[in-house]
């Protein structure tokens, strides 16, 4: 076992709680004047790294089983001596349920035990060898269809990252359409065929770097791909290479096709040319537009890979310019953003063609105004949010076209004195909705209630004031105890069904009081519920927390376990 020794000085007289990174369970120390007392703690893996445990500000006269109860909480797990193995490969879905026989630790005396899966995700799995003894091992890793990995010297409490090397290989040869001739300056992406892959694009090689020997590219995974070569003044081209099979070569040809140009000019609503517009052309989509939030959720992983492979971005220069290269031939929509408005046209291409467009961004206008409230209230973190009336409410969370680049929410936050102004909206009618700011529990969305629909003219501010005298949002005080002892940390809920179904929630956690303000929160009745991060246990409120307009509750809550 290894030991070390730390002196720690300048302690106060009392007791004390001694605390380290990785421990089995603190021993107390209890120093006298002029003494130098001993404690021992033994270390384990490292690999299973978290933070230190807290400090406890102000134990006073705590008894020793106060104290460690403090530092050491009854359910903490005792670390174990380990190795920690991090097995990944090239973005392959082969380890997203890895089997438990793939990574064996052999011991000097020659005994071998299996490693155990802790976790695993797309292309990558996290495995430990546990209760291990003190001296060296050998770790290995074998998977059907890549290069075996090892490691010798091995030693507890190490954490190894395995990158494994795929042993398939596929040779590349891409020719002029028009001369013939060979094209050896190319970038080469590797995409993945399988749609549970999340990052699906690999770049197995840049433009700038050398053409490998006889087009041979090696250590490709056994998985179902695709191979896409750009080449500058050429359109992209596809090679599908379907699934690789460990130890065999794929041969695969191409021929590049001159690629189109396109350029032209954005001018804004008012006719003057639009600096910084994000410019972008689509492969056209029979049946949808971009301005749908659902054009980019509702395509194959098929066709999101070669949708991509095919689209080009650019910004437009301080002449509202733009110029984009190695187009393919095809029907395309090009789409102009510039802040939140947008516009798109439909363009035809040909190969090798050049084709000028002009592209006019709608007219804006504004709406602006104030919230009519009790006097003395609090506007702190209410925005006002805008969005196009002819979109379903399922933009509200936060849905937007990922490919047009522009939110389909336009939100502002409400001024002390409750005035607002949201700039620059489409002309056209639009609904505005009130929205309480974020939760910072996970997965808790934050709220929206409808206020009103109006006409948004080209040119003009829009005058609305909202009537809130009876409906200003109140706020929840919360103190919570745990069996009448402070609990900081603790996640709280709130949750309220509205309108049409429609689900608003807010949260957060207890600060170092226990304490907690929800604020603002919209008037009506609302359930709570307090958990812990691990939500290993779950208190649900019993009555309905009614918060009336502009005012505060107040609750105390002591929950006995």
């Amino acid at each position: 076992m290894n030991r070390r020794r730390h002196l720690l000085s300048l302690l106060c007289i009392g007791a004390a709680a001694l605390v380290i990174w990785w421990i089995r369970g603190p021993e107390l120390v209890d120093p006298q004047s002029g003494e130098e007392p001993v404690a021992s703690s033994v270390s384990s893996n490292a690999d299973e790294a978290s933070p230190p445990l807290k400090r406890t500000d102000s134990l006073g006269a705590a008894s020793p089983a106060e104290v460690r109860r403090a530092v050491d909480p009854p359910d903490e797990p005792l670390r174990r001596r380990s190795i920690a193995i991090e097995v990944s490969c090239l973005r392959s879905p082969a380890f997203s349920q890895p089997a438990s026989e793939t990574i064996t630790c052999t011991a000097a005396d020659g005994s071998v035990r299996t490693a155990t899966l802790a976790k695993s995700s797309r292309g990558y799995a996290r495995y430990a060898v546990d209760d291990l003894e003190d001296g060296v091992f050998v770790i290995e890793v074998r998977a059907p269809g890549y290069v075996p990995w090892k490691r010798t010297g091995v030693r507890p409490g190490e954490r190894l990252q395995a990158r494994l090397q795929g042993q398939a290989a596929a040779t590349i040869e891409v020719t002029d359409r028009l001369t013939g001739e060979r094209v050896l300056d190319y970038q080469l992406d590797l995409r993945f065929d399988d749609a549970s892959v999340h990052d699906r694009v690999h770049r197995l090689r840049e433009l700038s770097s050398a053409h490998p020997a006889n087009g041979r590219y090696e250590h490709l995974p056994p998985v179902a791909v695709t191979l896409i070569v750009s080449a500058e003044g050429y359109a992209p081209l596809e090679l599908s290479a379907g699934e690789l099979d460990a130890g065999r070569v794929v041969h695969l040809r191409g021929e590049l096709s001159r690629g189109a140009t396109v350029r032209g000019v954005v001018h804004d609503g008012r006719g003057f040319p639009a600096e910084g517009a994000r410019v972008s052309l689509f492969p056209h989509r029979k049946g949808w537009s971009p301005y749908s939030p659902l054009f980019s959720h509702s395509m194959s992983s098929a066709e999101r890979g070669s949708f991509d492979a095919r689209s080009r971005k650019t910004e437009s220069d301080a002449s509202g310019r733009f110029q984009l290269t190695d187009v393919s031939d095809g029907k395309f929509d090009l789409a102009a953003v510039h802040g939140q408005i947008a516009c798109v046209e439909q363009v035809s291409v040909a190969a090798g063609g050049r084709i000028a467009v002009e592209l006019e961004l709608p007219g804006t206008g504004a709406i602006s105004g104030r919230i009519v409230a009790p006097a003395g209230v609090n506007f702190s973190g209410i925005d006002l949010v805008v969005r196009p009336a002819g979109i379903s409410y399922v933009a509200l969370e936060g849905m937007h076209s990922q490919d047009l680049e522009t939110e389909w929410l336009v939100a502002v936050p409400v001024a002390q004195d409750g005035s607002y102004r949201v700039e620059p909206l489409v002309a056209g009618e639009v609904t505005i909705y009130s929205m309480m700011p974020s939760s910072d529990v996970p997965n808790r969305s934050c709220s929206f209630v409808e206020q009103r629909t109006v006409v948004v003219e080209q040119g003009v501010c829009t005058k609305i004031d909202l009537d809130w005298i009876s409906d200003f949002p109140g706020k929840i005080e919360l103190e919570v105890l745990v069996n009448g002892e402070l609990a900081p940390g603790l996640v709280v809920e709130i949750d309220q069904r509205g309108e049409r179904g429609v689900r608003r929630s807010h949260g957060g956690r207890l600060n170092g009081e226990s304490r907690l303000e929800l604020h603002p929160v919209f008037v009506g009745d609302w359930t709570l519920r307090i958990r812990p991060r691990s939500k290993a246990w779950a208190y649900e409120h019993h009555d309905l927390v009614r918060v009336p307009s502009g005012e505060a509750v107040v609750l105390k809550i002591d929950i006995r376990n």
